[in-house]
């Protein structure tokens, strides 16, 4: 080999090289990574920034809002609209007891009268109805509690204290309990919308067989009334 003058570098010296060059990247690689992470974080601060700024102007957008709406305004419709709400449910449970006499008008035979009337209200919501009558005759009562039977709102009738007088009137006494929905008053403004469904010849026909001949009433026979309280068999309903 002839020889040369170029110095050679040693193996230390090529360690060190390669040693400054992998120190190189790494720098340069953390300083990006610093450098990113510094601009995220003023990102994210300005844009709370931002976040915070929008929220003070919608909150003061809300108080000039309301201030436009007048807050005294606004709590007088409240009230009004709490004591609409109060008067609501008290209608809603509000009892009526002028529905029964517009019930008994209509239900009532001619030859059926009822000279007393009593009432009282009972735990489950509905009225005790306790009431004394006359009839002309025992047929009368008996078609009077067949057309009580047949109407819902008379729940347990019980027609009782029989007597005749010496006219031949029968006496009686009649007990029901009538049905809740039919004493709360808003059903009474609901049925007062609703044209009656039963017709006066209807009813005319129903006194018609309680009478007699010509539409007299019939004598009652001479019979002794019945002792006690008395319930009619299943030929009549109630």
């Amino acid at each position: 080999m002839p020889p040369t003058f170029i110095p050679r570098q040693t193996a230390a010296a090529q360690n060190a090289q390669a040693r400054h060059a992998r120190v190189s990247v790494f720098f340069y690689l953390s300083a990006g990574a610093f450098a990113i992470s510094l601009l995220a974080a003023g990102g994210v601060f300005f844009y709370q920034k931002i976040l915070a700024n929008r929220l003070v102007k919608m909150n003061n957008d809300l108080v000039a809002a309301r201030a436009a709406f007048e807050p005294a305004f606004i709590e007088e419709l409240q009230r009004m609209d709490t004591r609409l709400e109060s008067a609501k449910a008290l209608l809603a449970q509000h009892r009526a007891v002028s529905p029964l006499f517009v019930l008994l008008e209509r239900e009532t035979l001619a030859t059926v009268r009822f000279t007393k009337f009593g009432f009282s209200e009972v735990p489950e919501g509905g009225v005790r109805i306790a009431l004394g009558g006359e009839a002309a005759s025992f047929n009368a009562v008996a078609l009077q509690s067949d057309v009580f039977a047949k109407n819902g709102s008379f729940l347990d009738p019980v027609f009782s204290d029989f007597d005749v007088d010496k006219s031949g009137t029968v006496h009686f006494s009649f007990t029901a309990t009538v049905a809740p929905e039919f004493v709360l008053y808003r059903s009474h403004l609901a049925s007062m919308k609703k044209p009656s469904a039963q017709t006066p010849q209807k009813q005319n026909g129903v006194a018609g067989q309680a009478a007699g001949v010509g539409g007299a009433p019939a004598k009652p026979p001479a019979v002794k009334p019945p002792s006690g309280d008395v319930e009619f068999g299943d030929d009549i309903l109630f």
